[in-house]
């Protein structure tokens, strides 16, 4: 062939330039990854086991540990195990030791008795006695008949007042006084108990009583302590003024009625004084 012109020169080499810039065969993404090398492998693996260390020590110890309220304890607080308890645990008291030199207890000189008044009562026993004497005192302890009495004032050290106790038959009888710390005193035949004669009525009044009851006075004799006016039955709340006066009020009753009076004394002893009084509605 004879020789190109110099447009057939441009011309050919356009084609070739062409036919070198066309594609070729290309392998796939996945053959085409690059394998890691030694040093990346390095790199990666210690990535991961930091990273998996970080997760086992966050579970087994957070890096914050808290108590639940959002307070991080001190570190240097040492907790110790054991029953939790709401209350704070004290130390028991220190015992207060016992004075060593106690006060000595009270004494007082022997009694000494001048006169007992009254002298004589009743079996039944409740009689109010006076002793009238030196040192006595509150803490005496005075027994009638051998028997204990009731202590039941005193103006000391000159005087003092108890109540006789029972006894089961009539009698004379000693009367002693026990001073704390001091020797027994004793009274001969100081008094003497009698047996309880039945309460006499002599006289009621007034004898005629309002509707709507009133005061009445009951005379007669063997009035004691404990004796009581008892009227249709109904028990009164009775004044002893003496032994041988009685007071009480008396309930309503109906216009004309007659009634009697009763009086018994704590034995059952009884005397009874019939008609005594009339309810009047003038009254």
């Amino acid at each position: 062939m004879g020789a190109m012109s110099g447009d057939e020169e441009e011309l050919a080499d356009a084609s070739g330039e062409e036919s070198s810039s066309e594609p070729q065969d290309v392998e796939p993404m996945e053959a085409q990854e690059a394998e890691p090398t030694e040093a990346q492998e390095g790199e990666e693996g210690e990535e991961g086991e930091e990273g998996e260390e970080g997760e086992e020590g966050e579970e087994a110890e957070p890096s914050h540990p808290e108590d639940g309220l959002g307070v991080v304890p001190p570190e240097d607080v040492s907790v110790e195990e054991g029953p939790i308890s709401n209350f704070p645990i004290e130390p028991p008291p220190e015992s207060v030791p016992r004075p060593v030199n106690l006060p000595p207890p009270t004494t007082f000189p022997a009694a000494v008795i001048h006169d007992v008044e009254p002298s004589r009562g009743p079996t039944i026993g409740g009689t109010k006695v006076v002793l009238r004497g030196k040192h006595l005192h509150r803490e005496s302890i005075v027994r009638i008949g051998g028997s204990l009495a009731t202590t039941i004032g005193a103006r000391e050290p000159e005087e003092l007042r108890v109540s006789t106790p029972p006894r089961p038959g009539p009698g004379v009888v000693d009367l002693s006084v026990q001073n704390p710390g001091s020797d027994l005193t004793v009274l001969e035949k100081a008094f003497t108990y009698e047996t309880l004669p039945a309460p006499q009525i002599t006289s009621v009044a007034p004898n005629h009583i309002g509707t709507k009851g009133g005061d009445i006075t009951v005379v007669g004799d063997c009035f004691i302590e404990g004796t009581v006016i008892v009227v249709e039955g109904q028990e009164l709340e009775t004044q002893l003024i003496d032994g041988q006066n009685l007071e009480a009020k008396v309930p309503g009753g109906t216009h004309g009625r007659m009634v009697d009076v009763m009086v018994r004394n704590p034995d059952g002893k009884t005397d009874v004084e019939p008609r005594a009084f009339v309810y009047d509605e003038r009254y």
